[in-house]
């Protein structure tokens, strides 16, 4: 759970589930002042395709069926990290990096 507050424009905001994706190892590597890169999520489900990959509740700790925002991904400051709620398993995970490689051109669209 992140607190996304505050926001601008059409951010998601609230504090809300999120996935962090951010390589922690490589950053404290590099010298990088350690962000979490994450991807909230959000129980609205009018989104679909690889920039909205869908979660079945209860994996890695949903309260409901959600949906990742990958074109909101985001860095956050740790301090805005309210609670661990789980770990998504390989396959959620594979989803929500092919929507951040197509979001950036990287991948399918």
């Amino acid at each position: 759970m992140v607190n996304l507050e505050p926001v601008t424009g059409s951010e998601q905001g609230r504090t809300r589930p999120c996935v962090v994706m951010s390589n922690l190892e490589t950053m404290r590597k590099s010298g990088a002042v350690p962000l979490y890169v994450v991807i909230p999520f959000t129980t609205a489900g009018k989104l679909g395709g690889i920039l909205a990959p869908q979660i079945k509740a209860r994996v890695g700790g949903l309260p409901a069926d959600s949906t990742a925002l990958t074109m909101h991904i985001r860095s956050i400051d740790p301090a805005r990290v309210v609670r661990t709620v789980g770990t998504l398993n390989g396959a959620e995970m594979v989803s929500l990096e092919q929507g951040v490689l197509a979001l950036i051109g990287l991948g399918a669209t």
